[in-house]
């Protein structure tokens, strides 16, 4: 799990923290947004941002795209980005971010389930234990909010979140299977593309965004963080994924995972969450079942 020896070392390891820092702070300012803005305008001004930082760039590589290649990298680009947008802003309503952040562990579980099912690729045992590890600690985390008479009751919310990461999974398998021939960068350009524009028009044109941000006083600063989470929790993320991945293994790059909770559970402090005892074994439990899953995949 180390990356190449020499300089590139450090620059591993630094970017690793980076993106550890930059996803985990995700969901504090999808929060902010939250604040002042309905989900599906947070969630498409934070595409929308990504489209206009990366594409502006980069607009003529999409003429290098066959037919075939821009169907499904548009459908990558739904399934990384535009469907979880949605989905981590809707869970975000009633989940708090150190449980947002904990739950997003899950995503090397339903790679695997998916490459498994899908694709035929064998589970070990060590899969199967940490996959069973891994949904006992979601469970825990799902009921983890509790009615006036004490007893746990299921946080719906916690469902979109899973669902974000079963999508997450399944482009990754996407991509390994039917893009690995395409360029990273390539590849960044073509699926914000295909949503940028969509997110753009849902934006301006399906709600009360441009009003609201005219009258609300506190509009500006919600959307501010907001247009910070797109340049540097989609855009920027990407592009330095991308180098960690060139550098480094890509087991040494998914190791980011398991970074995402601590500053999760930081921010969330910082604003004032209560973390309980049970939601942290839950978010333990969960990392502890990351780790047996990817320990032997390279």
């Amino acid at each position: 799990m180390k990356p190449e020896k020499g300089d590139t070392r450090l620059q591993a390891w630094g970017l690793m923290i980076f993106l550890g820092f930059i996803w985990g702070s995700s969901f504090i300012l999808m929060k902010k947004g939250l604040h002042v803005f309905p989900p599906l305008e947070v969630a498409m001004l934070r595409m929308f941002t990504a489209f206009l930082c990366i594409v502006a760039f980069s607009w003529n590589t999409l003429r290098k795209f066959t037919g075939r290649q821009l169907l499904l990298v548009s459908l990558s680009g739904t399934l990384s980005s535009f469907m979880p947008a949605i989905l981590f802003c809707l869970a975000g309503v009633g989940l708090d971010s150190a449980v947002s952040g904990g739950l997003n562990a899950m995503t090397p579980f339903f790679t695997v389930m998916v490459s498994a099912l899908i694709f035929r690729s064998p589970i070990t045992w060590r899969h199967g234990f940490g996959l069973s590890l891994g949904l006992l600690g979601c469970l825990v985390l799902a009921l983890s909010r509790y009615k006036g008479s004490g007893m746990p009751e299921v946080n719906f919310y916690a469902l979109y979140v899973l669902l974000a990461t079963l999508f997450y999974g399944m482009n990754i398998n996407l991509v390994k299977h039917y893009l690995s021939d395409i360029e990273p960068a390539k590849l960044a350009v073509g699926a914000f593309s295909a949503i940028g524009i969509p997110a753009g028009l849902l934006l301006f044109f399906s709600g009360n965004f441009l009003h609201t941000l005219t009258t609300n006083p506190e509009a500006p600063y919600a959307a501010g963080m907001v247009i910070v989470l797109g340049v540097f929790g989609s855009a920027l993320s990407l592009v330095l994924f991308n180098r960690l991945i060139q550098i480094s293994t890509t087991l040494f790059a998914g190791s980011s995972t398991y970074l995402i909770p601590v500053f999760a559970i930081f921010w969330g402090i910082i604003d004032g969450e209560h973390i309980t005892a049970i939601q942290f074994a839950g978010i333990c439990t969960v990392l502890a079942g990351v780790m047996f899953v990817t320990r032997d995949k390279r």
